[in-house]
């Protein structure tokens, strides 16, 4: 364990004990890696398109590149882009995916334009959290100093958008790929079975389910060689002078 190399920092030790206790009590879920996935996706599209055309454009062009086959639904005729778009926008009020299903990914790897746009930034993953995690790092750290200044270390487990860890983000990267073949593999067996017979299976299978291997948490998967790791790391960012000085 890395503890033992600051066993000698009564600061050090305090923070690592600390840290290790709020990943430890960190819960990643199959619904938090979901969406945290789709929110990347649509993020990208909407800003690939604010750069080539303009924020108004965001709706039409998005239906047109992505979904140009939703204006056609009897249930929208009415409907304009931008209702067509909010409704497909994922985990939102008014859109007609709110939950983590089946018939979710059924609804959005349809589209091979978009399937194709979801693998690229799928592919491309493991930089974005990257990037992510650095930027929580930059509002980690100098809110661990401050608690070490006012030697409030217990404070350190009210900071909420916690640095992930790399099994999460390892955990993350192969959830968007095995999403694209679920809902790749359902597409086209309910479209196999719809063409054919005429029916329409059921979709209510939920990716989100109370089996605990969808729930990842510090102390159950890492066997706390991860979090070791990680908060020996951040550790040595925050302080490469003894914590002492903080006390």
């Amino acid at each position: 364990m890395a503890r033992k190399q600051v066993e000698n920092d009564e600061g050090l030790c305090k923070l690592f004990d600390v840290l290790i206790k709020k990943y430890e009590g960190s819960v990643k879920t199959k619904e938090n890696i979901t969406k945290y996935i789709f929110r990347k996706v649509f993020k990208i599209i909407r800003e690939d398109i604010i750069l080539k055309h303009s924020e108004q454009m965001v709706p039409k062009v998005f239906v047109d590149t992505y979904f140009p086959n939703a204006r056609n639904a009897q249930k929208r005729k009415n409907q304009t882009d931008e209702d067509i778009f909010n409704s497909l926008m994922p985990f939102k009020e008014n859109s007609k995916n709110k939950t983590m299903n089946l018939n979710f990914l059924t609804d959005m790897f349809s589209s091979d334009a978009f399937t194709e746009k979801y693998t690229d930034v799928a592919n491309k993953l493991f930089d974005y959290m990257n990037e992510d995690n650095a930027e929580k790092m930059e509002k980690f750290i100098p809110y661990i100093e401050r608690c070490l200044q006012r030697n409030q270390h217990k404070d350190i487990v009210k900071f909420n958008r916690l640095p992930w860890l790399k099994i999460w983000m390892e955990k993350t990267q192969d959830s968007a790929f095995e999403m694209v073949r679920m809902g790749k593999e359902n597409y086209e067996k309910t479209h196999c079975l719809n063409y054919v017979a005429g029916n329409t299976p059921s979709t209510t299978n939920h990716i989100e389910s109370s089996n605990a291997k969808n729930t990842t948490t510090a102390s159950d998967s890492l066997t706390m060689k991860d979090v070791d790791l990680g908060v020996r790391k951040l550790i040595k960012t925050d302080s490469p002078q003894s914590t002492t000085e903080h006390q």
